[in-house]
Formats: structure tokens, sequence, C-alpha cells
């Protein structure tokens, strides 16, 4: 190996700190890696500590953002980190961000009826309430399709 060899990165996931992110951070974060390596694909490591995470993928999406880290019902997450006594909340739930990505024409190649079947058998599963949301109230498609 020459004195001149490198790995080259072809993705770089970006992870919140603290959940310390809105859809404008994002956009920032994402801008300037993009200037500094425009060659990297960028992926995103986020959680709904706030309610934003939603926001935070669809400003990802504008940005060209695919690639996303999730997790069914929102599972998993950091409980016993602590930011003035709460605990941070889970991962961003799978089947929101595949459900919001079909509304905005992305296909996913997910079947997400399938999806919130799996999110409602884990909630049964670890006996509490998860944080889905579409796996509470149906998706989009299912409510255009009750409506007429």
């Amino acid at each position: 190996m020459s004195t001149n060899s490198f790995v080259s990165a072809t993705r770089l996931f970006m992870r919140q700190r603290n959940a310390d992110v809105d859809p404008h951070s994002i956009r920032e974060r994402i801008g300037a890696v993009r200037e500094e390596y425009p060659e990297l694909e960028v992926g995103l490591h986020l959680h709904d500590s706030r309610g934003l995470g939603a926001a935070c993928v669809f400003a990802a999406l504008e940005m060209g953002v695919r690639h996303f880290d999730s997790s069914i019902g929102g599972l998993g997450g950091c409980p016993f980190a602590r930011v003035k006594n709460h605990s941070a909340a889970g991962n961003i739930c799978t089947e929101d961000m595949v459900h919001l990505c079909h509304e905005l024409g992305i296909e996913t190649g997910i079947d997400l009826d399938a999806l919130i079947d799996a999110a409602q058998l884990a909630e049964d599963i670890v006996g509490r309430p998860l944080m889905g949301r579409v796996m509470h109230s149906g998706s989009l498609s299912e409510y255009r399709a009750a409506k007429q």
C-alpha cells in the first residue's frame, strides 16, 4: 500500500445530538456536508423527542437524503438519557416515515399495511403504547378509501 492510499467513504450517517434538531438545522447541517463533500450520500439517525421527527425527515427528503435509521413503533432511543429530567424519545417511527414518503410520491417498496400490522404486534409484545401515529390512526389512503 502506498503512502498516498486512503479509504474513501461513500456515505455519511449523521445523528442528532441531545434532541437538538429542527428542520432548519437539518437543512443547515446537510447543506454544510454537501458543500464540503458533494460526492457523499447523506443518511440520518433521528429521534422524535419534540414532535419534529416527521418535519425533520421532510426537510432531509427535500435536501435529497434517502437513507434513514428508523424503528417500528419508535422502539429504541435512549430512555435513560436525560435532558432537564425528560427522557429521550424513541427513534423515528418507520411506519410514519414510510407513510410520509408515500404521501409525497416517494416509492419505498415497503408494504405500509404490513408495516402497520408489525407495529401493532410490537405494541402488543412490549405491552405498552408505542409512539407511532399511523399505527393508531391509519394511513391517509385508508382514510380516503373509507370516505368513498
